[in-house]
């Protein structure tokens, strides 16, 4: 008896570990993550690239903010390390994106793995000049579904950026109406930049659904944020990985925010 109730342990811990890194065939898990200032040099640090890869291989797809390197091809390199560590992934990246007298150019980057297909980009024509870092669409296909991805990462304190990231959203919907559309990554809403008043109350904010509830930094900040329409929400779950949990070999906080000062956040959705 008591060999049979280890046994039962062992194998519900295993479809636990199963069910929180390998998806049904019918599920794909889309992941968003700020990796604070990601260069070609940190890609290849152990400190730092190879905690990143280790987790967006869990990934189906996934938006990268912050990625640095303007002059290289991040897209290339990122690719070659998946395949580097036995993982098939096909990467493509943004415009560098920033202020005009500035040299710290970022760029937005999707990973998607076979599962994926169509991986493509488009860049929102910020006529205006209203953000610093204007979002890329990344558009792809899962099964026979087409699918859109809006990284974002805001400047923070900068409410109007939030204001007109209404732009942004209508934009995606008047072009790209035969896709399901997900807008995510780090728009800098925690409570050291934000109230949440004034979150609450901007307009997608009130009729898209905000899928990511726990706060995503070491602060306790949640300035990281996944939200699409409610009708493909109801078949979405978000999720924050906590980087402690994520990486237990690394002890001290400092450790983890070589890697970055905030935590990835997914949705696992069955369609």
């Amino acid at each position: 008896m008591k060999y049979l109730l280890i046994l039962i342990v062992f194998l519900t811990s295993c479809k636990t570990f199963v069910s929180v890194n390998r998806l049904p065939d019918d599920s794909i898990r889309i992941c968003f993550w700020n990796v604070k200032n990601l260069s070609e040099g940190g890609l290849k640090r152990k400190t730092k690239g190879a905690y990143i890869l280790d987790f967006a291989k869990k990934c189906d797809i996934i938006a990268f903010m912050e990625i640095r390197s303007a002059n290289i091809n991040m897209a290339e390199e990122i690719s070659k390390e998946f395949e580097n560590i036995g993982e098939e992934y096909t990467c493509i990246e943004g415009n560098p994106k920033g202020k005009v007298d500035t040299k710290r150019k970022e760029k937005y980057l999707a990973c998607a793995n076979i599962k994926v297909t169509e991986l493509d980009k488009s860049e929102f024509l910020d006529e205006e000049k209203d953000f610093v870092r204007a979002p890329t669409y990344f558009l792809f296909r899962f099964k026979e579904m087409k699918f859109l991805l809006a990284p974002f990462h805001s400047t923070p304190g900068d409410s109007e950026e939030l204001t007109k990231f209404q732009k942004v959203i209508d934009f995606a919907y008047q072009k790209y109406s035969d896709r399901r559309a997900f807008f995510g990554g780090d728009f800098n809403t925690g409570t050291n930049y934000q109230t949440e008043n004034f979150v609450g109350n901007l307009n997608y904010f009130k009729i898209l659904k905000q899928l990511i509830e726990e706060p995503t930094t070491f602060a306790n900040q949640k300035h990281d944020l996944i939200f699409t329409d409610r009708a493909t929400a109801i078949k979405c779950k978000g999720k924050v990985w906590r980087l402690d949990k994520l990486f237990t070999d690394l002890e001290e906080r400092k450790d983890f925010e070589k890697i970055s000062d905030h935590f990835p956040v997914s949705i696992d959705c069955k369609f």
